[in-house]
């Protein structure tokens, strides 16, 4: 080790004080190095530094009250909104410029019906799928599609809705490289190719802007509910508020499929729990039946 590097890798001013760790370590090291760290702490003054702890522990989790406000509710669509827009989408298709502008908007249609169908991330676990990752199997004479995906908490199976082998169907057809196989052989084949690419065979990074083109032009950018814009992310939460409401999901079920706590299920989607519980909350055991009104109102 050079002398000169001593002060740099040593220190020599007291421990700092244990605080709250607003940023996971990962992402706060990512987005600055240990020197400029280093500078804004000596610069700034103050008992303060930064320290990693372990929310694995129940000790730390105690002790580090909640602070700021609570989550706001994540802008999602409507069952209205999505049918509206899932059959707009073919026009909305057509009328883009011929040449990659098009494409993108051929590969948005099954990238965002994916996503509503999986719940899966938009990016990291979007990005990282693989044809590999894809597995069909039977049980009971009935076929499931199961995805591995990779995102913010490690690797996990999910399984799909049954509209989803479609949607990969259709991204498969325009794919040259793989367009020839059976859907079937092309999954078992285990291709280490990225599922949502252009024709070209180049992955888009450019899904953002075309999203947010399709929200303008559809009506659609502004969620009434919430009065946020709507991204990609959007449909991640749609799914999670139909698995919910339509499906009966319970929330330990659908935290294990999207890959998150049962606390950030509750935290975000509690504004369910009306609807959740509306056969309850309208008293319908208290209501009289048509034959109890009618006596009810000869007495009367």
């Amino acid at each position: 080790m050079k002398s000169e590097n001593k002060n740099k890798l040593c220190r020599s001013t007291p421990a700092p004080k244990t605080g709250i760790v607003h940023l996971g370590l990962g992402a706060f090291f990512r987005a600055h190095s240990a020197i400029y760290i280093k500078e804004a702490m000596a610069h700034s003054g103050g008992d303060w530094g930064v320290v990693g702890v372990s929310m694995r522990s129940p000790g730390v989790r105690d002790k580090l009250v909640k602070q700021g406000r609570d989550s706001t509710r994540r802008p999602d669509f409507s069952a209205d909104e999505y049918r509206s827009l899932i059959r707009t989408l073919p026009s909305w298709i057509d009328k883009g410029r011929e040449g990659k502008s098009r494409d993108m908007r051929h590969l948005l249609r099954d990238y965002v019906l994916i996503l509503a169908n999986t719940g899966i991330r938009h990016g990291t676990e979007a990005d990282n799928l693989r044809w590999k990752h894809i597995t069909l199997f039977e049980e009971k004479g009935d076929v499931f599609l199961e995805m591995s995906v990779r995102g913010k908490t490690g690797r996990r199976d999910i399984i799909c809705h049954s509209g989803t082998v479609n949607y990969l169907k259709r991204i498969q057809d325009w794919c040259p490289d793989v367009a020839d196989m059976s859907f079937e052989d092309l999954i078992k084949a285990k291709i280490d190719l990225p599922v949502f690419r252009l024709p070209d065979g180049t992955s888009s990074q450019n899904l953002r802007q075309t999203f947010k083109r399709l929200m303008i032009d559809t009506g659609l950018l502004t969620c009434p509910r919430t009065g946020q814009n709507r991204t990609l992310y959007s449909f991640r939460h749609t799914y999670a508020t139909f698995a919910l409401l339509n499906d009966g999901m319970d929330i330990h079920t659908l935290a294990i499929q999207m890959g998150t706590s049962i606390a950030m299920i509750e935290r975000h989607y509690s504004h369910l729990t009306p609807r959740l519980r509306k056969e309850m909350l309208t008293g319908k055991r208290y209501e009289l039946s048509k034959e109890e009104f009618d006596e009810f109102t000869e007495i009367q």
